[in-house]
């Protein structure tokens, strides 16, 4: 019980400069609702940062749950096996990250709207 403890404190420890990174304070308040297209492609953006933060989040708690995994495993195929998974899954967790990001970038360029 003692290192469950002190991984998630460190978990959270670690973590708090890159939420405090995350938040993006705007420096002027939007309109409310959507009345152009360029509306619907400022949310489509923003539920894609949302995303984007997330993953990547996500990907980093899931390889340090991995690595302290694969650390506690004592040679047991099984844990060891598992670890790795763990770390495939997080590995596609990222690049489905990138990939919102880079989708979004290619959809606004074929609509001239970059």
């Amino acid at each position: 019980m003692k290192k469950v403890v002190t991984f998630i404190s460190l978990l959270v420890v670690s973590f708090m400069p890159m939420a405090a990174l995350a938040i993006d304070i705007p420096a002027t308040t939007p309109p409310p609702g959507i009345r152009s297209f360029e509306g619907i492609l400022g949310v489509m953006n923003t539920i894609i940062d949302w995303l984007f933060t997330a993953l990547m989040v996500f990907a980093v708690i899931m390889i340090i749950y991995a690595a302290f995994s694969y650390l506690t495993a004592g040679g047991d195929e099984e844990k060891i096996s598992k670890a790795h998974k763990t770390i495939v899954y997080a590995v596609v967790a990222i690049a489905v990250a990138f990939l919102s990001r880079g989708i979004s970038f290619v959809v606004q360029q074929l609509l001239g709207q970059g």
